[in-house]
């Protein structure tokens, strides 16, 4: 059988979802295939079957349309055109030598992150084609919020490159865990909207690594990531990523890597 003439029989629309009969392997129930901005996506979760794939699709009017009217019925901050973050002149490059103990703390690179001066916040910069397009801060006192939001771009923090993204709570656990063969993804909570699954399906693989007490919540991103991306993987934490438990970053290498 030719796979992608299969997916493309189904003709999906842009945003849904079909879970079907595996046509490969027979299992039931094990297929998905979605159509995501005009991008097919599909994968069988059944162990032993090893069908997946992607392709992008020529959007007709039609879709484009259907597209356009879904999101100017999602909330503001999806329907809002992204833009260019303008720096307010109480964040900035310059950076007191706590900031600097505390980044230590975590092996962050000063350099990577800017200064809060009034509410004596490490700022994480989040970047969409190579422009700062928002910003989080964590509070280094015990000023609350712990953390706040700078613009309403809704894009999650993210470090590192490649193929494989690793979703994590915050802005640290994601820059800990990214590198040169992963992404770390802040979802900076525990919802994930429109936008952060629109941002994870450029993935080929999501190792979904919420904090241990969030494990429900874990489960319940997995399910819905599965519907669109090719690979879903979970990591049962022991504590935090940002910890750097030995066991939970092997685990974490395992699941990359396998």
């Amino acid at each position: 059988m030719n796979i992608l003439d299969y997916i493309n029989d189904l003709e999906l629309a842009v945003g849904r979802s079909l879970r079907l009969d595996c046509p490969e392997c027979k299992g039931s129930k094990t297929f998905t295939a979605s159509n995501v901005g005009g991008e097919l996506l599909w994968n069988c979760y059944k162990a032993g079957c090893n069908i997946k794939g992607r392709t992008k699709l020529r959007m007709t009017a039609d879709d484009i349309v259907m597209k356009l009217n879904k999101l100017n019925k999602s909330d503001p901050i999806i329907r809002a055109p992204i833009t260019e973050f303008i720096r307010p002149n109480f964040i900035t490059y310059d950076k007191p030598i706590e900031l600097v103990q505390w980044c230590g703390q975590w092996g962050i690179d000063p350099d990577h992150v800017m200064y809060d001066i009034r509410d004596h916040r490490v700022v994480f910069q989040v970047f969409s084609d190579g422009m700062l397009v928002d910003a989080a801060g964590r509070a280094i006192s015990h000023r609350l919020p712990k953390w706040k939001r700078y613009n309403d771009s809704g894009l999650p923090y993210h470090k590192g490159s490649g193929k494989v993204a690793v979703l994590v709570e915050d802005c640290i656990s994601a820059y800990v865990v990214g590198g040169d063969d992963r992404v770390g993804v802040a979802l900076l909570g525990t919802s994930l909207s429109e936008l952060h699954t629109v941002f994870l399906s450029r993935f080929d693989k999501v190792i979904v690594a919420l904090d241990p007490d969030a494990l429900p919540k874990t489960l319940q991103i997995a399910g819905k990531l599965r519907s669109c991306i090719p690979e879903v993987r979970v990591l049962r934490l022991s504590d935090d990523l940002k910890y750097g438990k030995t066991t939970d970053l092997n685990e974490l290498e395992r699941l990359i890597w396998n």
